[in-house]
């Protein structure tokens, strides 16, 4: 399926599966073995919460972020949006 597809997307909920650390690297290793991009969600600011560290370890693997403001916010630990986006614009590639 990778080999057929532009995108590999890795949901934001992955994040707080017991196996999602290993799944979301496995991904990430398939999709540019077959150069493709990479796309993650944040989801929700529950999952931010919950796995802070891993998803920061993620993005600099990651071509697409999909986060709302609030995920953001969660995310950097800041408060305006301004300082939450030139902090995520600093860990995507």
């Amino acid at each position: 399926v990778i080999k057929l597809s532009a995108w590999v997307f890795l949901e934001g909920f992955l994040f707080r599966q017991a196996f999602g650390r290993e799944t979301i690297f496995n991904g990430i290793e398939l999709a540019r073995a077959e150069g493709r991009k990479v796309a993650i969600s944040l989801s929700d600011v529950s999952v931010v919460e919950d796995a802070r560290e891993l998803i920061l370890e993620v993005l600099p693997h990651v071509d697409l972020l999909i986060a709302n403001i609030f995920e953001l916010q969660a995310l950097s630990g800041e408060k305006t949006e301004d300082e939450a986006l030139k902090f995520i614009g600093s860990k995507v590639t």
